[in-house]
């Protein structure tokens, strides 16, 4: 078996580990695997392949404007297409909206198999520029499967797009178990920007750090809106409080050691970061409109409206004062990883590409 993997760049994010996840097990199933993106070339590989994986990257550049863009996107086509023809691969697997698009079209009339995943929710993210929203509507009922994360998205895709889609979860990575004592501190992991909705969970904290100046908050990750976080970290006198690190290489640590894991973004598929630190026993808190297929309120996490600052501030608090509920929930939460583990969902995806 023969598959190109394609996504805009395997830098730090929750699709770029699950791709580099299946990437690896599917070499250690013999398969012969190629990994395309198409970013910067500075950009580096934040995730670990293994050494027989082929990689590649094409990287044109645009000056920004519509008209540029799209000669750009032509292009990354016909490079992506020749490239396909060249390898004649049994299948192309490709994660995010932009690259499913662009696959699917390199792929049209070809003996290549195409199989795209959705991993954000569409029925709720905007931030898909038009041209592409369109384009999904257009081309996805090309693909020989699309693959998406929930049954609502599902229900999305097969609406407006006559796709055949499958429901696949990501699946939780091997996480090294830790023996720290948990602190007093909330954690937010991801990228951030508008979307990740760090700046409300920033506001909150601010506004009940007075009431719990034991505890502090920890964001981790970077993107486009880390300039604005810093500015209202400093702008409100918080840099004793309120920890910014960029990416983190030993994010397990930050799992076991943190009193509340809080993850405030408004759209997911599944999270990594809430499914992994469900795993590993932390107290949850993320939107009601994102985990509500792995979060059962107060029993295992808590969903809460993440528009709401209200809200927000009530369930911090009640947390923070009690311990008990954070151990309950926490402990709850652990059986996510016998039921999302390497072992059970890998091979799904090993089928759904197999069995096209």
């Amino acid at each position: 078996m023969k598959v190109i993997m394609t996504i805009n760049s395997l830098g730090g994010g929750g699709s770029e580990r699950v791709m580099s996840d299946l990437a690896n097990y599917f070499d250690k199933k013999g398969w012969e695997v190629v990994i395309v993106t198409f970013s910067n070339s500075k950009v580096q590989d934040h995730y670990k392949l293994n050494d027989n994986i082929l990689r590649k990257n094409i990287d044109i550049k645009s000056s920004g404007n519509f008209f540029s863009k799209m000669v750009r996107n032509v292009r990354q086509i016909f490079y992506l297409r020749i490239f396909i023809l060249k390898l004649k691969p049994d299948t192309v697997l490709s994660f995010l909206t932009t690259r499913n698009v662009i696959s699917i079209l390199s792929t049209l009339f070809t003996n290549t198999r195409t199989v795209v995943s959705e991993r954000t929710n569409p029925k709720i993210f905007t931030g898909t520029p038009l041209v592409w929203r369109l384009g999904r509507f257009l081309f996805y009922r090309y693909a020989d499967l699309v693959i998406v994360q929930t049954k609502e998205v599902e229900s999305f895709i097969s609406k407006h797009t006559n796709a055949k889609t499958l429901v696949l979860p990501n699946p939780l990575r091997q996480l090294a178990e830790q023996s720290y004592k948990r602190e007093n501190i909330i954690t937010s992991i991801g990228r951030i920007d508008e979307y990740k909705n760090q700046k409300i969970l920033i506001k909150a904290f601010i506004k009940i750090h007075n009431n719990y100046p034991h505890w502090k908050l920890v964001i981790i990750g970077k993107g486009t809106g880390l300039g604005e976080i810093k500015r209202m970290v400093i702008d409100n006198n918080m840099l004793e409080h309120i920890q910014i690190l960029g990416w983190v290489d030993n994010i397990e640590e930050w799992y076991s050691k943190s009193g509340i894991i809080f993850q405030p973004s408004l759209v997911e598929g599944t999270s990594n970061v809430v499914l992994e630190a469900m795993a590993m026993g932390a107290p949850i808190v993320a939107h009601y409109g994102c985990s509500n297929h792995l979060i059962k309120d107060n029993f295992n996490g808590r969903l809460v409206n993440m528009n709401d600052c209200k809200i927000i501030l009530s369930i911090l608090s009640e947390l923070i004062e009690d311990k008990e509920q954070r151990l309950r929930i926490g402990n709850n939460a652990r059986s996510v990883k016998y039921k999302y583990s390497h072992k059970k969902i890998m091979p799904l995806w090993e089928e759904a590409l197999t069995n096209l």
